[in-house]
């Protein structure tokens, strides 16, 4: 439901002074404005207009052409049309399709207003002066009725039939004759101050103010204000009850300074205004009568005491506070409606004895809060609130509220009315915090503003208007609904606590995000009937959905599962690229399954996933196109296992964001590529048959890749302190760098190709060769280590244990001519009891070869760089790896 403008009302209320020649009636003008605003045209609502009760009486069926056309006139302008006039128009009648034509009024009800609508500056050359006077007059009288329409029905909220006629009478109608009278001198009026004697004053026929300062009102004074409008001040300072005699003084004011003072008015009349200003302790008035009641500048209880207005009149200006509200009794009230005008209060009204009231309205300006007694609570039925300001009446639960209009302030209320379809709420541009039993809702509309509406215990019923208007705004449901609702401009969210069970189809409109919170049945939720929506997530649930619960139908949104220990399920999603957001989810000890299902077969071929402290593990069902890419983005510590489905297809993985990311839970066995540019540790298990391009990021990362790497594979560890695993690996030409940071190597037990290249880079790097007692060929090279830096970084044997110089670690006296002399000389050398020889080519690299018994050679290691002299017995280390 679109949000209705001035030029909406401005429109209507045209529509009404033309055919009807009176001010559209509040209601009227709210409907067909609305209308206007949610897209209709106005010569469509001109048609439907046609066949109301009011029309056909001033336009029959019955009527001619020519009956018509003068019946409009005499209704717009109060004359019968010219002759020229009168054959025009019913031309365009009978062109539009006749008089018999609803749509044929239509036409001409909205070219006559549109016309007369229009400023006419300058007389046209086809018309006479008398014709343009004539003319001119039409459109001011037309828009001077205008205007006192839009007065009655948007200013006044009139809804007085006659009283629409009579506005319209009054705004054209001459102003009466007067006769100059003589000036009146005004009479001043006089400031009369009372003494602790028993005084007898009366006033002057100007505006007198009686002083009592405190102790000089007695019970034996007699006051008269005589004519004007007269204030009597009262301030109180003993814990006394004084019963002055009052008459024709308008104005009480009391400043009470003691508790337990009173003033009893029982035996005054005239007084029109009673209140308590500034005071510093608690006051009662008694006797108020009819007088209106008001409290100002001050947070000390005020008590008035029997008030007989049944239409109850009262002001609250700077009164309490946010967080202490005052509280002002109104005892032994007779009051079935309260008007209220509240400026920067915080009041509770504690209302005591048998009467309660029905109806509220209150004009607000700043921010305040209003607490209603509990008798009134349970009994009010209209809240009307106006003005700029907000208000809260959350202070106590609204019982029996059927009826909620509130303008632009904001208001906050608590609806605990349980009848079905009872309560309308119209709110305005202010922020509005509504909460209500669903059952009972019939039309809610919140306005403009980022509106917040909770709808408990009972579930919104199906044919119940719900429009939340412009805004961010939030609708929390307690029950899952088949009910329409219009989220309006903005982004706005729904969060549905689905408790029970059963399937569920809302129609939503225009809300953009949708959740599932706090459930607790079995309930499905089917969005297939739903528009705009761009999230659907889950939120707070600790259940493990099984296939019959969450959310099917998701469409193209993305997906979200928020503070959650328990899974959760989504089906039917067509995006491409998915979005997954996860934060909160599962725990160390227990991995959430997040299952992404479809009735169709799923379509995206890529996640994006936005990882924050969760646990999960993905599911899949049905996917008839292969996830080739993933991204995470993370951020804390979290742990996440694709599907299988995706594990087997994903070629491109992209990790960024600070936060630690364990992919380890399933081996990536299609990837070709990872670019990390993360900060935090990655862990994670690759297949190295198709990769190509590893790129690690700035964390600690552990890297575990499987199977034989292609020659073209190119590794970097990047910084951090990193580990790499080259499980079981027959590599063929794999170039591994560990970048910065102080790096591990890992290999399995079978041994590398002669063209394998491995970096230690920056940082003091270990090399770890699982091989212990396979042997290579007599040709091969186990790795090349083109980096390795002596005395700072280390090499371990699987099970080699440290080396000792000269005892299980031999260097060869001087280099030697070839490689093949070199490995001769290590052949004869590795016993069993030596387990390392170092032997180095003239002009080249120096070679580490290792053997534990003394059978063959189980790994032999190109240092490039390193001579005999340079590498100790310190530079190899026992294992400190255990490989299975």
């Amino acid at each position: 439901m679109a949000t209705i403008t001035p030029t909406h009302q401005d429109l209507i209320t045209r529509l009404y002074v033309g055919l009807f020649n009176r001010a559209p009636d509040a209601q009227g003008l709210q409907f067909w404005a609305q209308a206007l605003a949610d897209g209709a045209s106005l010569g469509s609502l001109a048609g439907t207009i046609f066949t109301s009760p009011e029309a056909q009486t001033i336009y029959p069926a019955t009527q001619t052409a020519d009956q018509f056309v003068t019946a409009f006139y005499q209704t717009v302008f109060g004359r019968v049309p010219d002759t020229e006039g009168l054959r025009f128009w019913t031309g365009v009648l009978q062109e539009a399709g006749g008089v018999t034509s609803q749509e044929a009024r239509a036409l001409l009800t909205e070219k006559i207003i549109e016309i007369v609508s229009t400023t006419l500056d300058t007389k046209p050359t086809n018309i006479t002066d008398t014709q343009f006077a004539e003319t001119v007059s039409d459109r001011t009288i037309f828009s001077k009725k205008v205007a006192a329409g839009l007065k009655f029905a948007v200013e006044q909220q009139g809804t007085d039939l006659g009283q629409a006629k009579q506005a319209l009478v009054d705004a054209v109608a001459p102003p009466p004759a007067t006769t100059p009278s003589e000036p009146v001198a005004p009479v001043v009026g006089q400031t009369y101050t009372l003494t602790t004697n028993d005084d007898r004053l009366t006033g002057t026929a100007g505006d007198d103010t009686f002083n009592a300062a405190a102790g000089t009102l007695q019970s034996a004074d007699v006051l008269d204000g005589g004519a004007g409008t007269d204030t009597l001040n009262i301030f109180t300072a003993f814990c006394s009850q004084i019963r002055p005699t009052l008459s024709n003084i308008e104005i009480v004011n009391v400043t009470s300074g003691s508790s337990g003072a009173s003033t009893d008015l029982g035996g005054s009349t005239g007084i029109t205004h009673v209140g308590f200003v500034n005071s510093t302790s608690a006051g009662t008035v008694r006797g108020v009568g009819n007088a209106a009641l008001s409290v100002t500048n001050q947070n000390q209880q005020a008590r008035f005491q029997d008030s007989t207005a049944t239409a109850l009149s009262m002001s609250f200006k700077t009164v309490g506070g946010d967080a202490n509200r005052t509280t002002v009794n109104l005892s032994e009230a007779a009051a079935t409606s309260y008007t209220i005008t509240t400026d920067s209060a915080h009041v509770n009204l504690n209302r005591t004895g048998t009467g309660a009231s029905t109806g509220v309205t209150v004009a607000a300006t700043g921010n305040n809060s209003l607490a209603l007694s509990g008798n009134d609570a349970s009994t009010v039925q209209t809240l009307t609130v106006t003005g700029t300001g907000s208000v809260n009446f959350s202070g106590q639960q609204l019982s029996a509220l059927t009826s909620v209009t509130a303008g632009d302030g904001g208001v906050t209320l608590n609806s605990t009315n349980a009848t079905a379809n009872a309560l309308s709420i119209n709110t305005g541009a202010g922020i509005d915090t509504i909460t209500a039993n669903g059952a009972s809702i019939n039309t809610l509309n919140t306005g403009a503003g980022n509106d917040v509406v909770t709808l408990n215990t009972g579930a919104l019923a199906s044919g119940a208007t719900v429009n939340l208007g412009d805004g961010n705004d939030i609708i929390n449901l307690a029950q899952a609904t088949d009910a329409t609702i219009d989220g309006g401009m903005g982004t706005d969210t729904l969060n549905i606590t689905a408790n029970g069970s059963g399937s569920f189809r809302p129609t939503l409109r225009n809300i953009e995000i949708v959740n599932l919170t706090g459930i607790d049945g079995s309930a499905v939720i089917d969005l297939g009937g739903s528009t705009g929506i761009t999230q659907v997530g889950f939120v707070g649930n600790s259940a493990n959905f099984t296939n019959e619960i969450g959310f099917i139908n998701v469409g193209n949104a993305a997906l979200s599962v928020t503070d959650q220990s328990g899974g959760a399920r989504f089906s039917g999603s067509t995006a491409t690229a998915l979005s997954l957001t996860l934060k909160n989810v599962g725990s160390t000890n227990v991995n959430s399954s997040i299952h992404l299902a479809a009735e169709t077969a799923a379509l995206a071929t890529s996640h994006d996933i936005v990882i924050e402290n969760s646990y999960v593990r993905l599911f899949e069902t049905i996917q008839s196109a292969a996830v080739t890419a993933v991204s995470v983005a993370a951020t804390g510590t979290n742990k996440l296992m694709l599907s299988s489905a995706d594990a087997a297809s994903v070629q491109t993985l992209t990790v960024s964001g600070a936060g630690a990311i364990d992919l380890s839970g399933r081996t990536l066995t299609a990837l070709t590529t990872l670019n990390d540019t993360g900060s935090g540790a990655l862990t994670l298990k690759a297949s190295g048959t198709l990769l190509t391009t590893l790129n690690g990021g700035s964390g600690n990362d552990t890297i575990t890749v499987s199977g034989t790497l292609s020659a073209t594979a190119r590794i970097n560890l990047g910084a951090g302190n990193d580990t790499i695993t080259l499980s079981n690996s027959a590599t063929l030409g794999a170039v591994v760098d560990g970048g910065e940071g102080d790096d591990t190597f890992i290999t399995g037990t079978t041994s590398l190709n002669a063209t394998d290249t491995l970096s230690g880079g920056a940082g003091a790097d270990r090399f770890f060769f699982g091989a212990s007692a396979t042997d290579v060929s007599t040709d091969w090279r186990t790795a090349i280590i083109t980096d390795f830096q002596t005395g700072i970084d280390k090499i371990a044997v699987r099970a080699g244990g440290d080396a000792v110089l000269n005892v299980n670690f031999v260097k060869a006296g001087a280099t030697v001519a070839d490689f093949a002399t070199l490995l001769a000389d290590a052949s004869a050398t590795l016993n069993g009891t030596v387990r390392y020889y170092l032997g180095q080519i003239t002009g080249e690299a120096a070679y580490l070869v290792t053997d534990l018994n003394g059978v063959g050679r189980t790994n032999i290691i190109q240092l490039t760089g390193v001579t005999l002299d340079s590498l100790n017995a310190s530079d190899i280390i026992a294992d400190f790896i255990t490989v299975s």
